[in-house]
């Protein structure tokens, strides 16, 4: 259900009404997972720089998943982790969330044995390691959560030592001990005391060794936190009003650092590019390379207070670039890559090759970029305003660096590089009509000359060649070739040709050749065919077939010979069966001799999904008195609620009628005969049937009363008084159904 192609059009409120109609829904994992992509933000957002709608977008998910059953822990487990390092990263630790995630059993060496060993047999356990991208998109497999988890217990111990500098100690690990190990958590405990509480840490030198509170004196800390913002936006223009660019600042967490330098280094990013044909990193090897500027800082905070130091650098604000800040002090250094501006590009495919579109952070395009390609510069196509990459020979996905003219900014950019694939699109047309033997008929055939995305001239076809082959039943084959084709664009081509006898299979193939100039003006051939099998009935012993045309909104069912001609007054029986139901309708008329080869009783036409309707839907009871019956005799006939192909149909249930059968409407009941060996031995007396609105009389005594209307008593005393094997049970199906009492009885019964 959930991998199906309907589920996947469906809105996310569709497949919440679907879910309670059929609550089996949400333990079926594809059926969740439909539903975890359709929360997904558009296509035109990014979750990867927009923290309001990747948070707008964990929201959805979370408050989804957790309505889910404990089957799901894997799903929820993913969702909650996105949404704490999604936290994280803002500077916010959820006092309510993070202990809602370790609720979740994982099997990692920090956490309980106990607490995994309790819950086995209650909730599966959460693997972080499956790959969830089918249900969330961008998302990789998490692997090892300890650095999150280790990350937001500090946080957590911090701030309960702050709020509560009174009650802080051991007893500040019992709510978690349950779920994580209390030696691994102890020591976590111990650094977020002794090194947030400010001339206290020998207060709590006991919650570890004395060596280990010596290493943790000596430890020096330059951290850069997720909390730093991956990109800074440039300055945008330089007229009044214009954005001036985002303030360039980093906050770096420091312990144990009295003196920090803090060293600067502007990136060649072009020649970087170019060179190493990969992304920037902090991996450069900067040794004897003298730093852009310099900055020194001092720090008395002491060896065991960890504090959080916010760097700016107002003289970078707004300068587009890439450079490599690196943090110095106690024997340890700390890089961070600072980029100020990206730029990304949007490709299609053109007549000459794959057009590059190179648009700024604002989403504004960049007119005077240029490209760099396998050493080759790519400048900026003056009519078509954007950069024309010439068709390969080994097309694929390759790097492509975007940089400004002056070469003082670039970035690194994948496109996919295709190949000059032309496509010779053809539609071919026929009248079948006119497909008569040792007759001519009309080809009509309308061209497209594609490269890519790109509708070209399909007067550059050369040696444009239409082929036409037509293969009797006898296996005689005939070709017809026409040559000088006149191609135009949205023109439409036409030839006549010749119909043979006993034709069996009709080919036509459109040929060309076009120039390839990547490869130096070789010839390619490119060509389009459509094929027709036709007089199928010539195979066969058959001499005349049924055709259901269309006329307006109604069908009519003709009756054809060989040649096409109609066939007046013959007999064809039809067999309706609905999907849904076992019972079949059979249906015997005659085409109509005054109009040859449509049914008897059409009225212009019939639909049979009307007739369909009129078999299975509940159909509206008159009664007919047939004329010259016995005064007070009743029959009962159903009149159908759509119209019907016929005036009327004898059933074992009774008679159908069409809807249009109005109150005091007349059907003649034509006599039934009887022969013995050809010679009439009885007739019956003709008569009609007379439609009433309303039942007069009532045949209570009958089974299809009693059926329908009697009390279960009744229904079974009719029973046993008649031949069970005489009823029509299906009239009391819905009693079974209804009642498991009735059932039973009734089975007793049979």
């Amino acid at each position: 259900m959930g991998s199906s192609p309907s589920t996947a059009r469906c809105w996310p409120e569709q497949l919440d009404a679907l879910a309670k109609l059929v609550p089996t829904l949400s333990g079926y994992r594809p059926f969740v997972f439909a539903k975890m992509r359709k929360l997904a933000p558009s296509a035109d957002a990014d979750v990867e720089f927009d923290d309001a709608e990747r948070e707008a977008w964990l929201e959805r998910l979370w408050a989804y998943v957790k309505t889910l059953p404990p089957a799901f822990n894997t799903e929820k487990s993913h969702v909650l982790y996105m949404r704490l390092d999604h936290d994280r990263k803002k500077g916010v630790y959820d006092a309510a969330r993070f202990p809602e995630y370790l609720k979740f059993p994982r099997s990692y060496g920090y956490v309980n044995p106990k607490w995994i060993e309790a819950q086995r047999d209650r909730q599966p356990v959460s693997d972080l390691n499956a790959d969830l991208a089918e249900a969330l998109p961008h998302h990789r497999p998490i692997g090892n959560d300890e650095a999150l988890v280790r990350d937001d217990f500090l946080h957590s111990f911090q701030r309960a030592a702050a709020a509560h500098l009174g009650d802080i100690g051991l007893e500040m690990m019992k709510p978690y001990t349950e779920y994580v190990r209390d030696t691994w958590l102890k020591p976590i405990l111990a650094e977020a005391l002794i090194t947030s509480v400010q001339n206290n840490a020998e207060q709590w030198a006991s919650l570890i060794t004395p060596a280990e509170f010596q290493r943790l004196k000596d430890r020096v800390d330059i951290e850069i936190p997720s909390t730093n913002g991956p990109l800074f936006k440039p300055a945008q223009g330089v007229a009044p009003g214009a954005q001036a660019g985002d303030d360039v600042q980093f906050e770096v967490v420091v312990k144990n650092t009295p003196k920090l330098i803090v060293k600067i280094y502007e990136v060649n990013a072009e020649n970087f590019f170019l060179t190493q044909r990969r992304q920037l990193n902090t991996d450069l090897n900067l040794d004897g390379l003298i730093a852009n500027s310099e900055q020194t800082h001092t720090f008395d905070t002491g060896p065991f207070k960890r504090t959080r130091q916010t760097f700016k650098f107002p003289a970078l604000t707004g300068k587009r670039g890439a450079r490599i800040v690196e943090f110095i002090g106690g024997g340890r250094s700390s890089r961070v890559l600072l980029r100020i501006g990206q730029w990304q590009v949007l490709q299609n495919t053109g007549p000459s090759g794959d057009l590059l579109t190179v648009l700024d952070e604002n989403g504004e395009q960049v007119k005077d970029a240029v490209a760099w390609l396998d050493g080759r510069k790519l400048t900026c196509d003056g009519k078509l305003g954007r950069i024309v990459v010439p068709f390969t020979q080994q097309p694929g996905m390759k790097p492509i660096v975007l940089a400004d003219a002056e070469g003082t900014f670039a970035t690194l950019a994948q496109f996919a590089h295709h190949t000059e694939a032309y496509v010779l699109v053809a539609q071919f047309h026929i009248e079948r009509e006119q497909l008569l033997a040792r007759r001519e008929a009309t080809l009509a055939v309308r061209t497209a000359l594609m490269l890519g995305e790109a509708h070209l001239d399909p007067s550059l076809l050369t040696e444009a060649k239409l082929t036409v082959t037509s293969v009797t039943h006898d296996g005689i084959s005939t070709t017809r070739e026409f040559k000088d084709l006149k191609l135009t664009a949205g023109g439409v081509l036409t030839h006549d040709i010749s119909v043979p006898e006993r034709l069996a299979q009709l080919t036509v193939t459109l040929t060309g050749k076009v120039d390839i100039l990547t490869a130096g003006g070789q010839k390619r051939d490119v060509s389009a065919s459509h094929h027709w099998t036709l007089n199928g009935i010539e195979k066969t012993d058959g001499t005349n077939d049924g055709h259901l045309p269309k006329f307006r909104s109604n069908f009519v069912f003709e009756l054809l010979a060989r040649n096409g001609e109609p066939l007046a007054d013959q007999q064809a029986v039809f067999v309706f069966k609905h999907c849904e139901f076992a019972r079949t309708q059979s249906v015997a008329l005659r085409t109509l001799a005054q109009k040859a080869g449509e049914m008897a009783g059409t009225t212009g036409g019939a639909n049979p999904s009307s007739l369909r309707r009129a078999m299975n839907e509940p159909m509206e009871k008159k009664q007919a008195a047939p004329g010259g019956a016995a005064a007070g005799s009743n029959l009962d006939f159903l009149a159908a609620s759509a119209p019907a192909i016929y005036n009327f149909l004898p059933d074992k249930d009774g008679f159908y009628f069409p809807a249009t059968a109005k109150d005091g409407a007349k059907f003649p009941h034509y006599p039934v005969n009887v022969a013995v060996t050809g010679t009439s031995a009885a007739t019956a007396k003709a008569f009609e049937f007379h439609v009433v609105a309303k039942l007069t009389q009532l045949d209570k005594a009958s089974w299809d009363y009693v059926s329908q209307y009697g009390t279960d008593a009744e229904v079974f005393a009719f029973i046993e008084q008649n031949n069970i094997e005489s009823l029509n049970l299906e009239r009391i199906a819905w009693r079974a159904r209804q009642s498991v009492d009735f059932f039973r009885k009734l089975e007793g019964l049979m």
